[in-house]
């Protein structure tokens, strides 16, 4: 982390912090900071590159982001989310801008990312900007403008939504409960032995879903990491002549004569690519669409049937039970069982792939790029070097074998030299990842159920210990409290309004 203070900026001054976050698609870890960072940022700036607009996983990584920043699985558009196309100046003709605004606002309104009319859409050339020409200037004091007019004024009233959203939740689940509390002081106030020993028996009913949803996800993760490491092997196997392929289309520029180095960190970086394009490949078409995903359907189904199965007994209850709590538990139950079929894949956003390659490529290391470098120099140097070779393909072609030897060396010596990080521990660390996202989803719900019925025998051993008249006395303070609830509920919607 490096801190940058800039007092003379306007927005710094006001107190803005600027956060420029590494790529959602970098690491693990890092993608963990990142949306964090994004559930507790006023506002998101995605940047895109004009000369190669959104490609597939920056659009799976904008819709990513978008789910964080409105914090719902829903397609809903995010208030707090500009878009920045950057180098517009690399676009040679007016045909071509207008090809790339079209392309991207086709794009954005399809897929519903942000609120229309809202001047969150902006292009601009950052390095124009600075060379204070005209056109990209005015273009980007448009942008910093809107930001400015969004984080003055608009971002005041959508902070007072959410509040207004998160307190109407709140008031919603207390009146539930005093409803509930209310219903057992009127009249019903002891429940019968038959009643609280079938309570009992519907929490060990819901405690034992649990234990064989769990069984099952762990049944399937060791399954699922087995094929996946039967299948990367598979994968290294073939990926030299794979990366040989790929090495027919390197292109250089610089000279095997004046720019050895240059020439050779260019087909290194270029190597760096391949391996990652190939990675990621792997990780869309086997370990996430062939293996990954169909388990998770496995569970997702077996979850939502488990859940389904404690409705249906709770159903089969007495009607004492179910006047108390049949709502309450097919809230709880419809509301898990949405959010697992909404999850959308992995991590539950659109960016599956991306997070899966780039959980399992740590190759393009700073550290390692420089070696691979110095190691091809010194093998191409002592076995035929540079000098007096007319043939341009035949050295180029050279090089080429030589990035791809060392690179391949150092690929396996980086992989095998992190015990603790392996690919294959890493496989292992975004399936579980995957895995657990739905088994805390279910263990939330089930723990939801449980406390609903832990409720009802606390409430029903208080008021067989009270009174008539004290149980009249809470009755009234019950219903001057739901009062109240309801007022404030009312008086934060005219207020959001």
């Amino acid at each position: 982390e490096l801190i940058f203070e800039h007092p003379d900026l306007e927005l710094c001054k006001s107190g803005v912090e600027i956060i420029d976050s590494p790529g959602l698609n970098e690491h693990p870890d890092r993608t963990a900071i990142i949306e964090k960072l994004l559930k507790n940022t006023d506002a998101a700036l995605f940047l895109t590159n004009a000369s190669r607009l959104l490609p597939e996983r920056e659009r799976d990584l904008i819709e990513y982001v978008r789910t964080q920043a409105t914090g719902s699985t829903n397609k809903l558009p995010a208030e707090n989310l500009f878009v920045l196309v950057n180098f517009m100046d690399l676009l040679d003709t007016d045909e071509d801008r207008q090809d790339v605004t079209q392309r991207l606002e086709e794009f954005v309104n399809q897929e519903n990312l942000i609120v229309a009319n809202k001047n969150r859409v902006h292009y601009i050339s950052a390095k124009a900007a600075l060379r204070k020409q005209d056109e990209y200037l005015q273009s980007f004091r448009v942008f910093t403008q809107a930001l400015e007019q969004f984080l003055t004024v608009e971002r005041g009233a959508i902070e007072m939504r959410r509040f207004a959203d998160n307190i109407k939740d709140l008031i919603q689940i207390i009146l539930a409960e005093l409803q509930q509390a209310e219903e057992i002081l009127g009249g019903k106030v002891v429940l019968s032995q038959a009643e609280t020993q079938k309570i009992l028996e519907q929490i060990g009913e819901a405690s034992g879903r649990d234990v064989r949803i769990l069984a099952l996800a762990d049944q399937l993760r060791d399954e699922v990491i087995e094929q996946a490491i039967e299948s990367i092997d598979k994968w290294e196997e073939g990926l030299k002549e794979r990366i040989v392929a790929k090495s027919q289309s390197w292109h250089s520029e610089y000279s095997h004569l004046w720019d050895q180095k240059r020439l050779i960190q260019d087909y290194t970086n270029q190597f760096v690519a391949s391996i990652q394009e190939d990675i990621e490949q792997w990780s869309n078409d086997e370990l996430e669409i062939r293996i990954l995903n169909p388990a998770l359907r496995v569970i997702e189904e077996f979850i939502q049937e488990e859940l389904t199965a404690l409705q249906y007994t709770s159903s089969n209850s007495s009607e004492e039970i179910n006047a108390r709590f049949g709502n309450q538990l097919k809230l709880i139950i419809d509301g898990i069982n949405d959010g697992i079929s909404g999850t959308g894949g992995f991590l539950g956003g659109g960016a599956a792939g991306v997070a899966l390659a780039a959980g399992l490529f740590v190759f393009t290391s700073v550290t390692i790029v420089p070696i691979i470098i110095a190691a091809v120099i010194a093998a191409i140097t002592g076995s035929f070097g540079f000098g007096g070779l007319l043939d341009i393909d035949g050295i180029h072609s050279k090089i080429k074998a030589e990035v791809i030897t060392k690179g391949l060396e150092k690929f396996d010596e980086s992989d095998e030299s992190r015990e603790t990080i392996t690919i294959y521990n890493r496989i292992g660390k975004v399936i579980a990842l995957a895995f657990n996202s739905r088994l805390e989803a279910a263990d939330e719900a089930i723990k939801q159920i449980i406390g609903c019925y832990e409720n009802a025998l606390q409430m029903n051993e208080q008021n067989s210990r009270i009174s008539l008249d004290q149980a009249k006395a809470n009755k009234l303070w019950i219903t001057e409290q739901r009062l109240e609830l309801e007022q404030l509920k009312n008086n934060t919607e005219s207020v959001v309004k």
